[in-house]
C-alpha cells in the first residue's frame, strides 16, 4: 500500500468498506437462519483468507468501528487469529 497515492488509499477503503458491509449483511442473515452452516461456511473461510493481508488488516483498523459491534468482534476475531493485532490497544 505504501506504493499508492492517497486517493488510491482511499478508493481502496471505499471499496472495502463497501464488501465488509456486504459481509455484516451476510453475517445478520445467518444468524436470523437465512443461512445454513453450509451456506455460511464457505463465507468464512473466505473473510479469514482475505482478511490476512497486513494491508487489508489495517484498513479494517481504519473502519471497524463503524459496524455493528457483534460483526466487529468477529472480523476482529478473524484478524487476531491471523498474527499481530495490528489496531492498537
Amino acid at each position: 500500500m505504501e506504493s499508492m497515492t492517497p486517493r488510491e488509499r482511499v478508493m481502496i477503503g471505499y471499496f472495502l468498506a463497501g464488501v465488509w458491509r456486504e459481509w455484516e449483511n451476510s453475517y445478520y442473515q445467518y444468524k436470523s437462519g437465512l443461512f445454513d452452516s453450509s451456506e455460511f461456511e464457505p463465507r468464512m473461510g473466505r473473510w479469514r483468507s482475505q482478511m490476512a493481508t497486513p494491508a487489508t488488516q489495517l484498513q479494517w483498523c481504519n473502519q471497524h468501528q463503524w459496524f455493528a459491534l457483534d460483526f466487529m468482534e468477529e472480523v476482529d476475531r478473524i484478524v487476531r487469529a491471523s498474527g499481530d493485532w495490528p489496531c492498537g490497544e
